[in-house]
């Protein structure tokens, strides 16, 4: 019984702080929602983009504003489509036939847009973990983001 009082105090208190915190309600529900979407480690992407493979898309799903002022991962070659637009623009710009990698400025909306094209259909989607801020920390360069861009990538 003392267990369960515990316990309930915790979730009591965690929810109260939820509930008046808007990045801890989106923090809760991207992880809630996004469970089964596979991330890859930036030096994992790296090694993938050294090897030359051609076996893969890059998925930018930042805003035209944050890609503008921002650097990109590869100078060309990747898609780009704005996590608001994804659902209309996916059906003719991704292919189905090869592995999606996708990210965003710190990897919250990408893992969200990797679960959106999963349920669209798409088979080998995987978010890049910590988004393009994590990619140029591995590489010690800046990548132009801002520093406010949404929220931080909830940790698993």
């Amino acid at each position: 019984m003392r267990f369960f009082i515990i316990l309930m105090v915790f979730f009591t208190n965690t929810l109260s702080l939820a509930q008046s915190d808007p990045k801890t309600l989106a923090k809760v529900y991207i992880i809630n929602n996004t469970q089964d979407v596979k991330s890859i480690s930036v030096e994992a992407l790296r090694d993938r983009i050294n090897a030359k493979t051609n076996d893969f898309v890059l998925l930018d799903v930042r805003t035209y504003d944050e890609r503008k002022k921002g650097r990109t991962i590869l100078t060309r070659g990747e898609i780009h489509i704005p996590r608001g637009m994804l659902e209309i623009k996916a059906w003719g710009k991704i292919p189905k036939n090869k592995a999606v990698i996708v990210y965003c400025a710190k990897g919250s909306r990408g893992r969200l847009a990797a679960k959106t094209l999963a349920d669209m259909g798409w088979h080998d989607v995987t978010n890049l973990s910590g988004g393009i801020e994590a990619y140029y920390a591995m590489l010690n360069r800046d990548c132009g983001c801002d520093p406010q861009s949404l929220i931080d990538t909830p940790k698993m």
